[in-house]
């Protein structure tokens, strides 16, 4: 719990949430500075006391990973969408395989550099998600394909102590600032994503700074390639980043700001935004998180200048010192009909319960009520509303 005198030493604010069951115990805005990372699960401690593990060990290197498969009841015949990840209706699915191969800096100490890196190899449906043009991206804009491999995330971190109050620098291909839900499957705190954060881009390629200013303001600034393309494809732009990220003095709030702008001339998914996401802690138990944005692209085939925006918020109840209610509201509006194929606006309810009875083993049952406003948008055009009963479980190793 927060407060808990058991939580390694940091020079920060104490950890506002429980982790687990909270998909994370911190405020949203990574790489923390001056926040420890020491989570073991079962592959490492299965070559605890092996020459391979004591290796791993003095050098501070994690093998990591898990296992997402899903099954849903829909209301819709044979598709989900534009609701996401799980679109097909009636189906299982293998959302994601990833294996994770990190080594986390060293940021609660002040005395020496360090340095970090991080390689995740993601194979399973939701790579059609995080696909960035030019990075094994055939797969899904050649052939389509149900199943894919992606490198979500590969970069390097060096970490400097005596800049302001600590400094991360990343280089390579990460998750994007901004969002509630920006991160990997084990991450969220559903496992359905709303539309607010389905349809913004996923990844970035290219250099970010997160400085701590102090224990209150975290500022990050960066130069990409662009939102979801890679460094080498030819309409590669250079596109700033940025966050800015508040802690109340009582630790009950956080705001959290992130740009991201170039010309906004469309090449793949080079969406132009401004995001904020709030966080308010009631207690212990209770907190909720609440993420608003706009985005839009300049000449779009088709369409010309296409934007959209949305606000949705999640409400989380502590049940259990492993179980978790959440509770996730949004209002999405496509206002040229280019994001979701329909010019609508759209409401989502979800309502889910998630249960962690070990650290390897993540339960999330669902169900989620969706209403496209202006044109049938569900069950490819036919239907106006759509209800879906989703499942899935997370096995870590």
């Amino acid at each position: 719990m927060a407060g808990d005198e058991s939580q390694p030493v940091r020079p920060t604010l104490p950890a506002p949430f429980p982790s687990p069951p909270f998909p994370g115990s911190d405020y949203l805005g990574v790489p923390l500075v001056g926040v420890t990372d020491s989570e073991r699960l079962p592959l490492m401690r299965t070559l605890d006391d092996t020459w391979i593990g004591g290796k791993l060990d003095r050098r501070r290197i994690r093998i990591t990973g898990w296992v997402d498969a899903s099954v849903n009841a829909s209301t819709s015949r044979d598709s989900n969408l534009p609701d996401a990840f799980d679109t097909r209706a009636n189906a299982p699915a293998l959302q994601q395989v990833v294996l994770r191969v990190e080594r986390v800096p060293d940021t609660v100490q002040r005395e020496r550099i360090d340095y970090g890196f991080r390689f995740d190899n993601l194979y399973g449906q939701d790579y059609r998600y995080t696909t960035a043009r030019g990075i094994f991206s055939d797969q899904l804009l050649e052939r389509d394909q149900r199943h894919g491999y992606d490198p979500v995330m590969f970069f390097g971190e060096l970490y400097l102590p005596d800049v302001a109050e600590g400094m991360v620098l990343k280089l390579g291909r990460f998750i994007l600032l901004p969002g509630i839900e920006a991160e990997v499957s084990p991450y969220n705190y559903l496992f359905s994503h709303s539309l607010t954060y389905t349809y913004f881009p996923y990844t970035h390629t290219g250099l970010l700074a997160t400085t701590a200013l102090n224990k209150r303001w975290t500022i990050q600034v960066g130069l990409t390639a662009g939102s979801d393309i890679a460094l080498w494809d030819p309409d590669r732009e250079l596109t700033p980043i940025t966050g800015l990220r508040w802690v109340s003095q009582d630790n009950d709030d956080s705001i959290y700001f992130c740009t991201v702008t170039n010309r906004g001339i469309q090449t793949y998914n080079n969406v132009q935004m401004f995001n904020t996401v709030w966080t308010h802690r009631f207690n212990n138990r209770v907190h909720a998180l609440t993420e608003a944005y706009y985005a839009y692209i300049r000449r779009v085939p088709g369409f010309g200048w296409t934007d959209w925006y949305a606000a949705s918020n999640y409400l989380e109840i502590l049940l259990s010192d492993r179980t978790y209610l959440s509770v996730r509201n949004e209002f999405f509006n496509d206002l040229r009909g280019q994001r979701t194929g329909f010019e609508s606006r759209y409401t989502t309810h979800t309502l889910g319960i998630v249960h962690k009875p070990h650290d390897w083993l993540y339960l999330r049952p669902e169900i989620k009520y969706s209403r496209s406003h202006d044109l049938a948008a569900y069950d490819e055009g036919v239907k106006s509303s759509q209800i879906v009963a989703a499942f899935d479980v997370v096995l870590r190793f």
